[in-house]
């Protein structure tokens, strides 16, 4: 029994020091770059001058990934232009064929809980 005991413990610890070393080597994503929230009274100015409104601070990461200031991750940001609105909507979302009339319709449902957590509306633009 007693020279089953070195082998055993390889079995059990082997994994852990895989664990450790991948852990350790593995690179986190970092912020690439930073889309600060515009102050929400010049939104309707900057709007008017068709510049670009960002309604909540979000990073585009290393990894091509986005990400919110509360820690929400998404795959992609993508642009909507929304004739209704006469504006183009900035969202991050998971689903890369988010059309513009989905992106608008689950904006303007209150009931439809699915955008807050598929997709979120960052900015807006002329």
């Amino acid at each position: 029994m007693k020279k089953y005991i070195p082998i055993l413990l390889i079995i059990f610890l082997l994994p852990v020091f895989i664990a450790i070393i991948t852990d350790i080597t593995e690179e986190k994503p970092y912020v690439v770059n930073t889309y600060e929230a515009t102050p929400q009274e010049e939104n309707i100015k900057l709007f008017e001058e068709s510049q670009v409104v960002i309604l909540e601070t979000h990073y585009e990461m290393s990894d091509g990934t986005w990400k919110t200031a509360k820690n929400k991750s998404y795959k992609y940001r993508l642009e909507l232009r929304v004739e209704e609105m006469n504006a183009t909507l900035i969202c991050l979302t998971n689903n890369k064929n988010l059309s513009p009339r989905q992106a608008y319709k689950e904006m303007m449902d209150k009931n439809d809980p699915s955008f807050g957590t598929n997709s979120k509306l960052v900015g807006f633009h002329k």
